[in-house]
């Protein structure tokens, strides 16, 4: 090999020897992933995990699922925690912030999501696609706009995440979609049902009533259930299905409250702990990973969620909220 190299240079020309050089020297940049932007023009580079900007300056260094800050991997400088191997999965799985105290979205379909509604494509904040040349394509609103265009392959859930925080950031598509789902109105539902696919919840220490389900739309006991225990979820609004007794619960991402008449029934999510808001200091639970328990004297007091469930469909069972 070495010997061919050496006679082929022999015989090159000196000007398209200087070329040959040239193109060896280039192909690790050549090889580089790639980041574009709707116009086409260099946004990012991605080499070894590091994300560059059009100066070379490292934005964001990816290692497995743990996105950190410029070129650092120290604790410290975690960023994002990204909860799924697989953006494509039909799952639902959450990215958090990295002192773990804020879902900043939840991913699954090939898409991002505002957090606390699950798969719902009214709350889709950006989704990857196949574009030309079989190229991920980054698209964002309604009607879809090309936002970025990334070239090269073996792109990871973690890199996807992280073009896709660093974009999220230049346009502030979710405070673009939020005022966009807010300007829609309270009493508007949603384009689709609230979360995909079914999930289950119950009390770790079963009684054998505290076992609920939800199927994406309903929320109610999976054995023996009855209409008035029966609740349906937008996206925005929980409602008995089968009830018109003006008992409804409003969602905006963060505070599940009463609609009307609120009293103490407002709760607050902080992307960990759900509390009531005008609490004592005892009723509050962690959520911590599909394990729901209270923060203080537990108890018998621990839940167990299967699937994919939005938080106020949680907040509705852990507070007793489908009770009453």
């Amino acid at each position: 090999m070495h010997g061919s190299l050496r006679f082929s240079g022999m015989f090159l020309p000196k000007q398209n020897m200087l070329a040959l050089l040239l193109l060896v020297a280039l192909v690790p940049t050549m090889l580089a992933q790639t980041v574009l932007d709707g116009a086409g023009n260099p946004l990012y580079t991605v080499q070894d995990g590091v994300i560059y900007d059009a100066a070379s300056k490292p934005l964001l260094t990816v290692k497995a699922n743990l996105v950190f800050k410029g070129a650092s991997e120290s604790k410290n400088d975690i960023v994002l925690m990204v909860g799924t191997d697989n953006l494509f999965s039909d799952k639902s799985a959450n990215a958090v912030s990295g002192d773990m105290q804020t879902v900043c979205f939840a991913m699954g379909l090939g898409g991002f999501y505002m957090p606390g509604y699950g798969l719902n494509d009214g709350y889709l904040i950006a989704h990857y696609s196949i574009g030309d040349k079989g190229n991920l394509v980054l698209k964002a609103g309604l009607p879809s706009v090309v936002m970025a265009t990334l070239t090269g392959d073996k792109w990871t859930t973690g890199e996807l995440a992280a073009v896709f925080y660093l974009v999220n950031e230049q346009y502030q598509l979710k405070e673009k979609l939020w005022a966009s789902v807010n300007a829609l109105g309270a009493t508007t539902k949603p384009t689709s049902a609230a979360t995909t696919g079914q999930a289950t919840i119950r009390r770790m220490w079963n009684t054998g009533d505290d076992d609920f389900s939800w199927d994406g739309n309903t929320l109610k006991r999976r054995w023996n259930s009855y209409d008035y225990e029966e609740w349906e979820f937008d996206g925005q609004v929980l409602r008995r299905v089968w009830y018109e007794d003006g008992v409804e619960y409003e969602w905006d991402g963060k505070i599940l409250k009463r609609r009307f008449n609120a009293a103490t029934e407002e709760f607050e999510w902080d992307g960990r702990i759900l509390r009531r808001r005008w609490n004592t200091g005892n009723d509050e639970f962690l959520v911590q990973g599909n394990v729901v328990k209270r923060v203080w004297n537990t108890g018998n007091d621990e839940w167990e969620v299967s699937g994919d469930m939005p938080i106020p469909i949680i907040a509705m069972i852990v507070f007793g909220l489908i009770r009453k």
